[in-house]
């Protein structure tokens, strides 16, 4: 009985790695060019909040 279980575990183990494939160029390319889009978009966040901030400084001066 010890067995079935090992020769099933060994199977079930087996089977999981050879699931497991390496990227494509184009996969790896698409994952890089997301991580870009996030990079730009935080700095675009980043510039807004700072010209909003020297925008409210700009106000209180002028009052």
């Amino acid at each position: 009985m010890k067995r079935i279980y090992v020769l099933l575990f060994a199977a079930a183990l087996g089977a999981s790695v050879l699931s497991c494939k390496e990227k494509t160029p184009s996969e790896k390319a698409k994952d890089h060019l997301e991580d870009a889009g996030d990079n730009i978009k935080d700095a675009a966040d980043d510039a807004g909040d700072a010209t909003e901030k020297e925008a409210k400084k700009l106000k209180k001066k002028v009052e």
